[in-house]
């Protein structure tokens, strides 16, 4: 594999993401690269080696697919499908009042159905089911692609039962902590019921443009829930198709997880709300409007020309033989 550098999209705590040219396959795809500090930090190795068992388990449109991890000059490249467009956080940053109602909904449909399936996927090697729990929903991690299809990003901290697994897992410190459900706060064992709260604020957010915050002490979590289901405006939204966008919010965003739907729950209602109401979202057309512009004004600075290139130009060395990659 000989790959080609081409942009340099984001830093983060632990790493890169890069737009990288596979000049042997001649596709275009992301490149997660660990910072160098990190490289010999066996918790942060182990993640990114989790990270691509995990989702080389997972075939789903709205999951983004993964395609290998490859060694070059002796540090891990974790390389993905490269999706043109943006995340949801960049774009509720321009849409202050959220987005029409119909294409929120179908945003958090499509997202439920991809965790369910990640949820239920048997593993490729002992056939059970995966289990996987993303534990860092965020507008930041799903992105609307320029053709319109939502994709679920970053599953570097998701808990998954596969054969293999290298990290431990850890509750308590792990997410973005204004989307963390009250029981992880408490170091309570992980369950998907707090995939579904972060997706009931991140629902809430799609449809107003405006973050919502709970209170984590079970006394005040439904005085403050009244608060905002009772100021909750949906334009074009009839007296029924109201009240059944509260309830499902009500119910998704439950103190107890007990009283949380799972994934399949949450795709259903969703869907009959959508026909009850009989919107029709069309994202491509919406992402053609919104999505693209973004996509078209990133920086096109090539990546020799950004500050970084001097830490990120071994991708271009050769990958060393006789390493991973990984076997799917």
């Amino acid at each position: 594999m000989e790959l080609q550098l081409e942009r340099i999209l984001a830093a983060g705590t632990f790493g890169w993401v890069c737009v990288v040219h596979d000049r042997t396959s001649r596709r275009q795809l992301a490149a997660k690269v660990l910072r160098e500090e990190h490289v010999q930090n066996p918790k942060a190795v182990a993640r990114m080696r989790d990270e691509a068992r995990l989702l080389g388990n997972l075939d789903h449109p709205n999951i983004v697919q993964v395609f290998g991890i490859e060694e070059f000059d002796g540090r891990p490249v974790l390389l993905l499908e490269y999706v043109e467009g943006a995340p949801f956080d960049e774009l509720l940053a321009t849409l202050p009042a959220g987005l029409p109602p119909a294409e929120a909904i179908e945003v958090a449909r499509q997202t439920h159905a991809a965790l369910h399936a990640a949820w239920r996927t048997p593993a490729r090697d002992t056939g059970n089911p995966v289990r996987v729990i993303h534990r860092d929903i965020k507008p930041g991690n799903l992105m609307l692609s320029s053709q319109g299809q939502v994709k679920v990003l970053d599953f570097g901290i998701a808990h998954g039962e596969m054969a293999g697994k290298e990290s431990i897992t850890v509750s308590m410190v792990l997410g973005a902590h204004g989307y963390l459900a009250p029981e992880r706060l408490d170091g309570e064992e992980d369950r998907i019921e707090g995939d579904v709260y972060a997706m009931g604020l991140v629902l809430h957010e799609l449809l107003t443009g405006r973050f919502m915050k709970l209170s984590l002490q079970q006394k005040n979590h439904a005085t403050r829930m009244d608060k905002h289901m009772h100021a909750l405006e949906i334009p074009g939204a009839d007296t029924w198709t109201r009240q059944a966008i509260v309830d499902l919010l009500r119910r998704m965003l439950a103190y107890e997880p007990d009283d949380r739907p799972d994934h399949a729950a949450v795709v259903q209602a969703l869907t009959m709300i959508l026909a009850r109401a009989q919107w029709s979202p069309n994202l491509p057309s919406w992402s053609a409007t919104y999505v693209s512009p973004i996509a078209a004004t990133r920086s096109s600075l090539p990546a020799a020309a950004h500050p970084q290139y001097a830490q990120l130009r071994f991708i271009e060395s050769k990958k060393q033989a006789g390493w991973l990659p990984w076997n799917w």
